[in-house]
């Protein structure tokens, strides 16, 4: 039986599948609680630990990670299976087993009074010693699981432990819960005849491709949006690859606040085709180099309606409706194309609005040159409250700071500009604005 199950664990480590998001779907939770049930705890840690290095030495992994996810395994899968051997212990008829999963327990769980496994009543069918103790079991596995991963993720990363919990939270329940039901299921067939647990693995196993087939669909349509996406930037030359730049600097700085991986993945995704919509918009409009008629700026001005209409085609880029269509909006409500403010304003599309302007600012365009990084940073922080959210805006100016520090330019202190309710003034099309920000308060 061992052979069998240290290769089956073996499989559930090697056979991944990678998301969108970098993060893998194994088969691992199928596996780990039919070991649980199915041997002692040292048993189940010995087996599970030795498939996930067998696994990792494999992919040539560096030896502190392959240890770090050893102690990991050990941890997920060793707390659940001391805590069932010590659970048992005080069931007096459940104690007479090294394992909870054998003939005799099964009969118990199936209600048969004779020497066969025969199903009895429905009434005996739910043995509650055996029901509550899989239960129990399976959501501490969920449990120290979640609190493992979050913590090994948090430290590799600035993500808060909170934060990196809630993803896991968030990503888990369906598809790990599935495997695990059908883990249990597979466990007590195994029971009656290890042959016929394979009629329990075959559909985790088809079930784990077709993961893998939507996941390569997800991604290749994502990569078409944005490859067309990045062939509105490169109309005109000079805002080529301003999205890939939005979307690099949006993705540093939600990191910066703390948001979850799955906000920062969405938002990115968002600040990636934010100008989509310009497809729509004619070359005379989108590439004119003097100032735009009120006709014209109205034109312009209906490129994220066009974006969302684009991109709601695509189940991908559901998430990222909202802030594509509100990037424009302003915190104090003067922006378009709802004219909302404050918080109404997705947090997405309030990060996007700042990067959006700051790269627009450091960029050449026809009638001016691009501004100096310190100085689109200090036009930023006079915007704050009034055009940028006050956290959001902070927060970037802060970043900007360190990185500028980071490459040997002079700094100044982050000062009373954060207090700044400039006038701005717009000049020329929405791509080509240029806003004059007063020096001093008056």
């Amino acid at each position: 039986m061992y052979p069998v199950l240290w290769i089956i664990g073996w499989l559930g480590d090697e056979y991944r599948v990678r998301t969108r998001q970098d993060a893998f779907h194994s088969l691992t939770a199928a596996i780990h609680p039919p070991l649980i049930f199915l041997l002692t705890p040292v048993e189940a840690i010995c087996l599970s630990t030795l498939s996930l290095v067998c696994a990792q030495v494999r992919r040539k992994l560096s030896p502190h990670i392959v240890l770090c996810n050893a102690i990991l395994r050990t941890l997920g899968i060793g707390v659940p299976a001391l805590v069932l051997a010590f659970l048992r212990s005080s069931v007096g008829n459940l104690d007479t087993h090294r394992v909870l999963f054998n003939a005799d327990n099964l009969k118990l769980l199936l209600g048969s009074s004779t020497g066969t496994l025969v199903v009895g009543s429905i009434s005996t069918l739910y043995s509650v010693e055996i029901m509550a103790l899989i239960v129990i079991v399976l959501a501490l596995y969920f449990l120290v699981d979640g609190l493992v991963t979050a913590a090994f993720l948090s430290k590799l990363t600035t993500t808060s432990l909170r934060t990196a919990l809630w993803d896991y939270v968030r990503a888990a329940p369906l598809p790990e819960t599935t495997k695990c039901i059908t883990g249990v299921i597979a466990a007590l067939v195994y029971v009656i005849n290890p042959v016929f647990a394979l009629c329990a693995i075959l559909p985790v196993i088809m079930a784990h491709a077709m993961t893998s087939r939507i996941f390569r669909m997800e991604s290749q349509t994502i990569e078409a949006v944005t490859a067309m996406a990045d062939a509105i930037d490169y109309r005109d030359p000079y805002t080529a690859q301003h999205s890939v730049r939005v979307a690099e600097m949006v993705n540093r700085l939600a990191r910066r606040l703390n948001l979850s991986s799955q906000d920062v993945d969405e938002m990115t995704l968002a600040a990636r085709v934010h100008d989509l919509g310009k497809i729509g918009i004619a070359n005379e409009i989108l590439l004119k180099d003097g100032k735009l008629t009120a006709e014209e700026m109205a034109v312009m001005r209906a490129h994220p309606e066009i974006g969302v209409s684009i991109l709601q085609k695509y189940d991908s880029f559901e998430a990222t409706l909202p802030m594509v269509m509100h990037h424009h909006e302003r915190y104090d409500g003067r922006g378009y194309p709802r004219g909302i403010s404050g918080n109404e304003i997705p947090m997405g599309a309030r990060l996007i609005a700042v990067v959006d302007a700051y790269d627009a600012m450091t960029s050449d365009r026809p009638y001016r040159k691009g501004m100096r990084p310190l100085i689109a940073v200090q036009r930023i922080a006079e915007a704050t409250g009034t055009q940028f959210d006050p956290a959001v805006a902070a927060t970037f100016v802060a970043m900007m700071y360190e990185e500028l520090a980071a490459k040997g330019e002079h700094v100044p202190n982050i000062g009373g500009s954060l207090g700044y309710e400039p006038e701005l003034i717009a000049a020329g099309a929405e791509d080509k604005v240029r806003y004059l920000f007063p020096t001093n308060k008056p």
